[in-house]
């Protein structure tokens, strides 16, 4: 293995700490949660939007007014809602982690508050989803319509079979009639002829009994046709409504997932960053609390700003002489010839001889103490 090899497995290796692990989840985790939200926008829009459209759909006239007015009202509501969701999320979660995970009154009191928003949340995306999700009203409506148009034309059909019967019964129903009164008007003698009519009566009979049994097969077979055609409407309404179940259940599953990856992006963030400032705490703090000092230290000696470079420095034994009397820091003396001498080397004060005079102006002084490099720091803590 060469140097470069190493050097490769030893980042790698050292990426395997608390914040190596976890940095670039924090990122993709908090980058989803807004994926999220945009999520519960879409879902929650399909119950705001046709609420605010059946109201606003009385009041105005115009429906490409109304129209967009519902649209502009449902987007602001719904992303005001998320903002405060998540920032009522955010703020639980800080507060939780700064109060060591305990609960009191007030941590019990953001919880309230913060599970009031997010079910409030749910609710819109869940009613939202359901509503997208049931589609069976809209598609039964264009099944009955096709039903509607078979039964139309199996009618029609059928109409139309019966309609030659039904003339040629009518016809003979005609010269049955014409029979009988011939046969009236024929007397009782000629018993050939009014034997003739009456024979040529019963077979029309028969014709016409046979055309009934045709005619009533034709609608026997309607109504089983309609009868088949209508099952399919209650075949396809129940497909429609299983469809419909199973859609619900889908969109409720994606609805609740949308809803806890906004609250574990949000909540993931707080912890991870209150998990690095522990690990770090100890780590840096000593430095900031330096930094704080000097800056105090300085704001004396610059009297708040009043002196300017070519003033003379407070002596070392000046300085001790006014944190003794005046603070309790322990370790006072220590910290006075480590800021003089830090001061010296990052040139904001200058020796002259035997006298040390302000070099910088406190506003670059105080801008090389909060810019300083941290490097030094850790360079100092190796000592």
């Amino acid at each position: 293995m060469n140097l470069n090899e190493y050097d490769k497995l030893r980042s790698k290796k050292n990426k395997k700490d608390f914040e190596g692990r976890n940095k670039e989840m924090n990122r993709w985790i908090y980058l989803i949660s807004y994926l999220g939200n945009i999520g519960s926008i879409f879902f929650a829009s399909f119950y705001l939007y046709p609420a605010l459209l059946k109201v606003l759909s009385v009041h105005l006239s115009n429906e490409f007014v109304y129209n967009l007015i519902s649209i502009t009202i449902t987007v602001l509501v719904l992303a005001i809602f998320e903002l405060l969701k998540r920032y009522t999320i955010k703020i639980f979660a800080l507060e939780y982690y700064n109060n060591k995970k305990k609960f009191n009154s007030s941590i019990i009191g953001l919880l309230v508050i913060t599970s009031t928003v997010v079910l409030i949340s749910i609710y819109l995306a869940l009613s939202g989803s359901v509503n997208l999700a049931s589609t069976s009203n809209e598609k039964n409506v264009l099944v009955e319509k096709d039903i509607s148009i078979q039964i139309d034309s199996a009618v029609k059909f059928a109409d139309n079979e019966k309609l030659h019967y039904v003339i040629d019964n009518n016809r003979l129903r005609e010269i049955n009639n014409n029979l009988r009164v011939k046969l009236l008007e024929t007397p009782t003698a000629y018993r050939v002829v009014r034997s003739e009519y009456q024979d040529n009566v019963d077979k029309n009979i028969g014709v016409i009994n046979n055309n009934n049994e045709l005619i009533k097969k034709i609608e026997d077979d309607l109504k089983l046709k309609i009868e088949k055609i209508n099952n399919n409407l209650h075949l396809k309404k129940n497909v429609n409504a299983d469809d419909d179940f199973w859609l619900i259940i889908l969109f409720v599953v994606l609805t609740i997932v949308d809803e806890l990856l906004i609250i574990a992006g949000i909540y993931f963030r707080e912890y991870y960053e209150n998990k690095l400032f522990e690990l770090n705490h100890q780590k840096y703090e000593k430095f900031y609390q330096k930094r704080e000092r000097y800056k105090a230290l300085l704001a004396f000696v610059y009297n708040n700003g009043k002196a300017i470079p070519g003033d003379k420095v407070l002596s070392g034994i000046e300085l001790k002489e006014v944190l003794i009397d005046k603070t309790n820091i322990t370790g006072s003396n220590k910290l006075v010839d480590t800021f003089l001498s830090d001061m010296d080397r990052l040139n904001v004060f200058v020796t002259n001889g035997k006298r040390r005079h302000i070099a910088a102006t406190y506003s670059d002084a105080i801008d090389i103490i909060e810019n300083i490099d941290d490097a030094y720091y850790v360079i100092e803590n190796m000592k």
